[in-house]
């Protein structure tokens, strides 16, 4: 690699190719989520909350005997100092309806339960009241739409099927804009997935297929000229890899082959002359 296209790479904070998975950028804007990293696939646990003793309860009793001998209704669990930390509706020996969790006063979480199984949409709040996340289940699984909040304003979206993302992902600056988009076929990556900078421009698309790089990625400069162009194969660089100038020229050309470099890279002055080593 030249030095003159180290400076440039360098300058823009992008990626040159290599034989790994190149990580994808996250918003810069983005928080700690509720339950579930956003870098993984996975969904939130769908497994019920254990609750904490009660003040009706008396006794060392496990939760599960405690739940199993509640009456129907609401019940309150309270803290040390007496304040209500959870409201659990039961009916029948089972958690149905809406289970909610406080903090400092304040409803913090809700869940919606069938039969003891998490069944419809679960809300999350932050301190300020603000909405956190939305997200649905259906009979204990992750289906329909999945989102994420910051101060109450959305800065990731996407859809589920069965706990496995399915279609697009949006991923949006706190301002608003979008920040990438991505898309999903039973929890893996397939097709183009595009990230934008702070301008609107196109900074970056690559195709994927079940997770892997296989296509034509694209970098670009923030004006949104090309910097660079590449082929993937099985997530390896298979083919021409080529460098731009910002006006256009090319920088250097190099080819590989499942990942390794086929001899040496070729150099060109910003007018497009090779320059001979």
């Amino acid at each position: 690699m030249s030095g003159e296209m180290q400076k440039i790479i360098q300058k823009l904070g992008i990626l040159t190719p290599d034989q790994k998975k190149p990580a994808e950028p996250t918003p810069s804007n983005s928080i700690s989520s509720p339950s579930t990293p956003l870098e993984t696939n996975s969904p939130p646990s769908s497994a019920a909350p254990e609750p904490a003793a009660s003040s009706h309860e008396a006794g060392p009793e496990s939760p599960a005997s405690t739940l199993s001998s509640l009456p129907n209704g609401v019940h309150e669990v309270k803290d040390a100092q007496g304040h209500v930390i959870q409201r659990i509706p039961f009916k029948e020996g089972k958690i149905n309806g809406a289970l909610e969790t406080y903090k400092n006063g304040k409803l913090s979480q809700s869940l919606s339960y069938k039969e003891g199984i998490l069944d419809g949409q679960t809300l999350g709040y932050d301190d300020s009241g603000h909405l956190t996340h939305r997200m649905n289940y259906e009979q204990g699984e992750l289906s329909g739409l999945f989102e994420m909040y910051s101060h109450g304003v959305l800065f990731l979206q996407v859809s589920y099927q069965k706990n496995l993302k399915e279609g697009v992902e949006k991923a949006f600056r706190l301002t608003g804009e979008l920040f990438s988009e991505r898309f999903f076929v039973k929890g893996k990556l397939n097709g183009l997935s595009k990230f934008f900078g702070e301008n609107g421009l196109l900074q970056r698309s690559a195709f994927y297929k079940d997770d892997l790089l296989w296509g034509e990625v694209e970098t670009f400069y923030s004006s949104g000229h090309l910097l660079e162009k590449s082929t993937y194969v099985n997530n390896l660089l298979d083919g021409e890899s080529i460098t731009y100038y910002e006006n256009g020229k090319i920088l250097q050309k190099s080819f590989y082959k499942q990942g390794k470099l086929i001899g040496q890279p070729q150099h060109f002055n910003e007018k497009g002359k090779e320059i001979k080593a």
